[in-house]
């Protein structure tokens, strides 16, 4: 027990919070000190030996004398492991259980079993290593026999001498994670966390490997508690529960298709979402929204959404209202919907313990609350103070918490912010969640904390998820949530929690997102400025900059922090911050169709340099730069006082967004920095859709060579699910002319009045090809 920190915890919830957290601190440590979990299994042989083999179409089936392991091809680069004895997992996070059945070739010679597909082999030994071998017979992945550890296992794989590892969820650590141990175990660090800490909100068992053999991706179907050893030996242990893992082969490209088709592909968002949203803790009142929506007007900044932070409830108690600081919500929220400006609210699943409070009420009725060991419902400390925590592992209550969203959608709101769901509870000492002698539903399975805790954030955007399709099925839902697991993508987004405010965050934070996004967390994003600090001038901006080109786009922080709206450190500011906003509107239909081929494809927003070329070892450790798609190159400003910075450019010719000078790639140069610009490439042969105004849009054309671009655009309502449109746009050069063809699928209406070309490079003659005429013109240095 340590005193500072028990001080510190007070001082940060405040003195009454405070006590409480200490006696939660202490009934939890009683909680766990009685808990009784089963038996530890039999300890395994010394020695394992295979014993028996059956064999099917896809797979097989393998015996040993003390264990046994069952393989099973669902598609020709995907196959799941899956160890025995030990309890199954669950499948909550897998969307695809149905596969096309495909017939794999096996040879057993000696005490060798070879399985193969087209692409993928397997060759399992006769103690139980498995190796995995590409359809040359190289060795991506040697695993070794798994071993027993108590009524868990641990597996080891010795590295491959170049390989790299990406992923584990979100993590405050180096791009390349080889050479340092994890843990898997969702946390609330407490205010603020930088470089180092470990483990953060979201630990998702998924790693993108790296290595001249090849790549390959694997995801951990366990929810226990696991730790990571990623040295050169590395190993994975689970405390308890069957091994169960998938291993892919394939591209980058093919890796994150084949994943997001077995865990889930994301959502499709709303359209507004890619603007621009505005928070923080301390927006007290309805007209406090009011002043800061006059003061963007003022300013001529635009602006898609406001977030209210937990003010805005009453007592903190979950779906209510203080109606003295906001006693007109439905009336604000068509205020702002007039204006194209959503709100949103944060919703913890902490309920408050109040026999006055109906929905404590009904969940005690219902049982639907976490119980004791000792059936009784368990009361952890979060901001209302006692709280009750729903069971979101009962289906019963994931449907009851569902239901109760149609409260904030009859008073107007747009989207959801879920907070408080690793899950948290206060305590002056210990980790700050629930005691591991919580006993949950598990779909009627049950089971305690150890198995239920990773699931609770993924589990409470599931119950939010359905329960606003099924309230309101025309719609698309927004969610945003703190913490989660594999499978999270389908549901909701995510951001990286309360970073600190600083330097060393910024950078920090690029490599955070980048290892999000290759761990199917694609839609993600920081609060700019970080939340828990007071940033410079020079800081907020450069962390704006770079923000503006993340699929989440929003500044928040603490209370008590000084005014971080984009105003707030006047001029030369405030003007080179609306600079990147107005791009960003301008891009919103690249975004846009980004996230539609995420929907549909299961591909990352943003990417790392290596994902189109992932035999370039020299790229396997760029994390501070990235592609927005494949379009765009961007080498964000992570230094203060920085004057210029190395920039990488991948293979291919890259366009200067600013001036147009054209680059040959593969190239390191040193470019010169200003205030107002960060470096920006563009993809020679793309063309990139810039909506000037709701009427105007500009097709920004950057031919190759060859003068060949190509590039889409998804229309749509920007909401819903009714009538589409995708117009593919294609240049050619025809003798001295360059022709520009458009292909258009769909019904629904063109959206724009009118479309203007604008070329890039070197000035050709344009011309149209087809019946409608479209406005032309050359683009000359600076395109803002």
């Amino acid at each position: 027990m340590n005193l500072k920190l028990i001080i510190a915890a007070m001082k940060s919830i405040g003195f009454n919070t405070g006590k409480n957290a200490i006696w939660y601190a202490v009934r939890r440590d009683i909680h766990n000190r009685k808990t009784h979990f089963p038996h530890k299994r039999t300890p395994m042989s010394s020695q394992r030996y295979m014993i028996d083999a059956s064999f099917n179409l896809a797979g097989a089936n393998i015996v040993f004398n003390d264990a046994q392991v069952r393989i099973n091809f669902l598609a020709d680069d995907l196959v799941q492991i899956s160890w025995s004895p030990g309890k199954p997992p669950i499948p909550y996070t897998i969307t695809r259980r149905e596969w096309e059945p495909i017939t794999i070739e096996t040879v057993q010679k000696n005490d060798t079993i070879l399985l193969s597909s087209k692409v993928l082999g397997l060759a399992v030994s006769g103690d139980g290593a498995i190796s995995f071998l590409n359809s040359s017979g190289d060795i991506l992945r040697k695993d070794s026999s798994p071993q027993n550890k108590g009524s868990g296992w641990k597996l080891s794989t010795r590295l491959r001498n170049d390989e790299h590892l990406y992923g584990l969820g979100e993590r405050a650590e180096s791009f390349n994670l080889v050479g340092k141990a994890y843990r898997g175990w969702n946390t609330d660090p407490g205010g603020s966390y930088s470089t180092g800490d470990d483990p953060l909100y979201i630990c998702t068992p998924v790693l993108l490997a790296l290595a001249s053999t090849g790549s390959y991706l694997v995801y951990f179907e366990n929810t226990f508690p696991a730790a990571f050893d990623l040295s050169s030996n590395s190993s994975i242990e689970f405390s308890d529960g069957a091994l169960q893992y998938y291993f892919i082969i394939g591209s980058p490209k093919q890796l994150y298709e084949r994943y997001t088709e077995l865990t889930g592909r994301p959502a499709f968002p709303p359209r507004w979402v890619f603007g621009y949203h505005q928070s923080r803790w301390g927006y007290h009142t309805s007209e406090a929204i009011r002043n800061i929506v006059a003061k963007f007007t003022a300013y001529q900044l635009p602006i898609s959404a406001i977030h209210l932070d937990i003010d805005y409830m009453n007592g903190y108690r979950v779906f209510t209202v203080d109606k003295d600081r906001f006693p007109d919500l439905p009336q604000l929220s068509h205020e702002l919907i007039e204006q194209d400006i959503r709100l949103v609210t944060i919703i913890d699943p902490g309920v408050k313990m109040d026999q006055n409070f109906q929905l404590y009420q009904d969940g005690i009725k219902q049982n639907f609350f976490c119980k004791t060991q000792n059936d009784k419902v368990l009361h952890g400390l979060v901001w209302p103070g006692w709280a009750a925590y729903p069971d979101f592992t009962n289906p019963e209550a994931r449907q009851w918490w569902g239901n109760q969203y149609r409260f904030y959608l009859n008073a107007g709101i747009s989207g959801f912010w879920h907070d408080m769901n690793e899950p948290v509870s206060f305590c002056a000492w210990g980790e700050n969640t629930l005691p591991v002698s919580t006993q949950h539903n598990l779909d009627g399975q049950l089971g305690s904390h150890p198995e239920a805790h990773n699931l609770y954030g993924l589990l409470m955007n599931k119950a939010a998820f359905e329960g606003l399709q099924a309230i309101n099925p025309g719609k698309r839902n927004w969610l945003i949530s703190r913490s989660g697991w594999a499978g999270l993508q389908h549901y909701a987004w995510n951001w990286t929690g309360d970073v600190a405010s600083t330097w060393e965050a910024l950078r920090q934070t690029l490599i955070t997102l980048i290892g999000l996004s290759l761990s199917g967390h694609f839609f993600s994003g920081s609060d700019i400025g970080g939340f828990s600090g007071n940033p410079s001038a020079e800081l907020y901006l450069r962390w704006f900059q770079l923000s503006t080109f993340i699929p989440f786009y929003r500044t928040h922080s603490a209370i008590g922090t000084e005014a971080r709206e984009p105003w707030s450190y006047g001029e030369p500011y405030t003007s080179f911050i609306r600079k990147f906003l107005n791009l960003r509107y301008q891009l919103i239909p690249y975004f846009y169709t980004l996230a539609w081929q995420s929907h549909h494809e299961g591909l990352p927003i943003i990417r790392p340099l290596f994902w189109n070329f992932p035999e370039r070892s020299e790229l396997w450790d760029i994390g501070d730069q990235f592609t927005l798609g494949d379009d765009l190159l961007i080498a964000p400003v992570l230094e203060p006082g920085c004057n210029s910075r190395r920039v990488v450019l991948p293979p291919g010719d890259w366009y200067d967004l600013w001036d147009d000078v054209r680059y040959l790639g593969p190239a390191t140069l040193q470019i010169d920095i200003a205030t107002d610009r960060i470096p920006i490439w563009v993809r020679a042969g793309s063309i990139i859709p810039r909506e000037i105004n709701k009427d105007l849009l500009e097709l920004h054309i950057y031919p190759t060579t060859g003068y060949d671009a190509c590039g889409k655009i998804f229309s749509d309502a920007g909401d819903g699910y009714e009538r589409w449109r995708v117009d593919e746009y294609r240049c050619s050069l025809s003798g001295d002319t360059l022709t520009i063809n458009r292909l258009t699928s769909g019904d629904y209406p063109h959206p724009y009045q009118e479309v203007c070309c604008v070329l890039h490079g070197q000035p050709v003659p344009l011309r149209w090809d087809g019946d409608e005429q479209m406005p032309l013109r050359y683009a000359s240095g600076s395109v803002l």
